[in-house]
């Protein structure tokens, strides 16, 4: 082989064929005759006759030059490269051999040369191949040589390094370093072994002990002991192709989970490997990805979240914890990849999903909206609200509880509120049966699917069951004035109900003309002009002659009840009774029982007529015949007068009055 490194092989020696000659030992008078290499078959031992015996016997390493040359040993990756590895995931490797320090030729015998390690305990395996025909100097190691250790079964001397190169595979995965000692699973080391026979291109031995005199760790039953050979360097080899495994711990995989609580989140998993581990750029990476929250379900596909931090890489392996910002309303997912440092790489681990929402539901009441006071006009009344939920999780639950307080005026603020009744989850709009002389308020309690929750009071609810009325003073309730003016004052007061206040009135006039005189009784009244909503007292001007007036007031009060009060009546009476005596005539002689007939009327108020008689023409007083209540149309009797023991001239006189005070 060449006495160079790497590259054209110029040979040391010519190839030749040795011939071994008949030798005679005088010391013994022993003879033998050898058969040369060239003319034995492959694997067919020598013949020897030798006293240490060659033939099935240990071979003697004494024939051969140079037994233990040192030299630079490493493992590569294969035959195509002189450097040492330090991972493989394939556990194939050659031995590589460069600056040995001597010639290593073994003309007589068959040199192997293989590479040991340790499997367990202090046993390992052997990976055996040969010098190519090891029996021909031209074919051996020479100083400054470089070469692969072989494996090939055929006569031929290499013409390059890397011809014949035995390929090794390392059986299990572990941790490998050189270590000629073998003491610990892994330690490597290479060897070489001199038999007298041949025994093929590369012999694999398992289980075999590293002890040098043992006979079951040689390529065949013909060797001498191994040599195990110090590689002179250091090495350290990784040999793993297991793929590195992600798991998430929270969110685990397959889980669906919302989450309420503010930032950060804490996204817990594990990036394990079996032995390269983690190192350099070689590592996991964290990759957050993000998709809209609406409804309470992830909106669309899950992408790469463009926010800064959604990257995360580190070596560090086993837990990780990594800290995360993020967005309410939105879907978060994350992605475990990894790689360990001899290139394997983890199938990509998906977490679990979180759905962030941090956003509390929210209530708007329209009825009774927040901050106001209603009073209600009736015992039913409808609740409604309008709700909301902006983080996208969707309401869960909800609880509208009522809440009453006895109230008899006045603002509600500061009374003292209990639960009424249990409460309610229906939605909106909701009915409720009040209470009089109660104020109630609701309280609405909202849950999301996050958990999020929030309550919203409303504005409050008073109601009184008694509806506005009105007294009036002038004219008073069933009662009729009569007069003879045409304008009137028409005062009341006005009562709107436990806590509530007059927010509307009309007052509307109505007549009827006088159809008995001196009674509005009876009369079918119509309304008379517009109402009025001035409060008392109004002055009512235009009244008319010969009807009957009444009012009726017409309350609502801030509870939105309506009451209406009629007041008493006044009848207008602008015109003087009408009286006439038309018999008997002026200065008839009388005698007797006296017939006086005549009109007595009024047509609105008519209340009485009076007759008396007084002595002449013009009395100074007068003697009352009688008073009479029923009117006298024209020619009839007003009475009969039987005047006793009077004679001479007398003067009737007639007075019709009404109930105006007017005769």
């Amino acid at each position: 082989m060449s006495p160079v490194a790497v590259g054209s092989r110029p040979r040391l020696l010519p190839r030749v064929r040795v011939a071994l000659a008949v030798l005679v030992l005088t010391a013994t008078s022993v003879a033998w005759n050898a058969v040369p290499p060239s003319q034995r078959a492959p694997g067919e031992p020598p013949v020897s006759a030798l006293p240490f015996g060659l033939g099935p016997q240990e071979a003697d390493a004494s024939f051969c030059a140079t037994p233990n040359p040192a030299f630079t040993g490493r493992l590569t990756a294969n035959s195509a490269s002189t450097t040492a590895i330090s991972r493989t995931t394939t556990g194939v490797v050659s031995g590589y051999i460069s600056n040995v320090d001597d010639d290593w030729a073994c003309t007589l015998y068959f040199r192997y040369d293989g590479l040991a390690w340790n499997t367990t305990g202090s046993v390992g395996n052997y990976a055996w191949g040969n010098l190519i025909n090891s029996q021909s100097v031209a074919c051996n190691w020479a100083i400054g040589s470089t070469d692969y250790l072989k494996a090939n079964s055929t006569a031929d001397c290499p013409d390059y390094d890397a011809e014949y190169a035995m390929s090794i595979t390392l059986d299990g995965q572990g941790m490998f370093q050189a270590n000629a000692a073998h003491t610990t699973d892994g330690d490597f080391s290479f060897v070489h072994n001199d038999c007298g026979s041949y025994y093929g291109g590369q012999v694999n031995l398992t289980g075999k002990s590293f002890v040098t005199t043992n006979t079951d760790n040689r390529p065949g039953a013909n060797c001498d002991t191994i040599t195990i050979d110090a590689t002179g360097t250091t090495q350290s080899i990784v040999y793993d192709n297991e793929k590195p495994v992600g798991d998430f711990t929270t969110p685990n995989e397959g889980t669906v989970a919302f989450r309420a609580a503010a930032n950060p989140f804490t996204v817990s998993f594990a990036a394990t490997d079996n032995l390269a581990s983690f190192g350099g750029a070689n590592g996991w990476s964290l990759q957050r990805q993000i998709a809209p929250l609406a409804g309470g379900s992830c909106s669309g596909s899950f992408a790469n979240d463009p926010a800064s931090g959604s990257l995360t890489t580190g070596v560090t392996p086993n837990t990780n914890n990594v800290n995360q910002n993020l967005v309410s309303g939105n879907c978060y997912q994350w992605l475990l990849n990894a790689t360990d440092q001899n290139g394997n790489v983890a199938l990509l681990d998906t977490s679990g999903t979180i759905k962030f929402d941090t956003s509390a539901p929210t209530t708007d009441f329209t009825t009774p909206n927040e901050g106001t006071t209603t009073n209600a006009n009736a015992a039913a009344y409808s609740v409604a609200w309008v709700e909301a939920d902006t983080g996208g999780s969707a309401l869960t639950g909800r609880s509208l509880q009522r809440k009453v307080a006895a109230w008899t005026s006045g603002s509600c603020s500061g009374l003292t509120f209990a639960n009424d009744g249990s409460a309610v989850t229906t939605a909106s709009p909701v009915s409720a049966t009040l209470t009089t002389n109660k104020c109630y308020y609701w309280v609405q309690t909202l849950t999301d699917g996050a958990g999020n929750q929030s309550s919203t009071t409303s504005g409050y609810v008073t109601y009184s069951a008694a509806s506005p009325t009105a007294d009036f003073t002038t004219p008073n309730e069933g009662t009729t004035g009569i007069q003879t003016a045409t304008t009137y004052s028409v005062a009341w007061t006005e009562a709107p109900g436990s806590g509530l206040t007059i927010t509307a009135r009309s007052l509307q006039r109505q007549r009827a003309a006088v159809a008995t005189s001196g009674t509005c009784a009876g009369l079918a009244f119509a309304n008379d002009g517009t109402a009025s909503t001035a409060a008392s007292p109004v002055a009512v001007t235009g009244l008319l002659n010969g009807y009957c007036y009444r009012w009726v007031q017409t309350l609502t009060n801030s509870g939105g009840k309506v009451g209406a009060s009629t007041s008493g009546s006044v009848l207008v009476d602008t015109t003087s009774p009408t009286g006439a005596v038309a018999a008997p005539l002026a200065n008839a002689p009388l005698a007797g029982s006296i017939v006086i007939t005549g009109t007595a009327t009024d047509a609105a108020s008519f209340k009485e007529y009076q007759l008396e008689y007084g002595a002449g023409a013009t009395p100074s007083a007068w003697t009352q015949i009688g008073t009479y209540t029923s009117q006298v149309s024209a020619g009839g009797t007003l009475a009969t007068w039987a005047p006793v023991s009077l004679t001479g001239v007398y003067t009737v006189r007639l007075t019709v009055r009404d109930l105006a005070g007017t005769a």
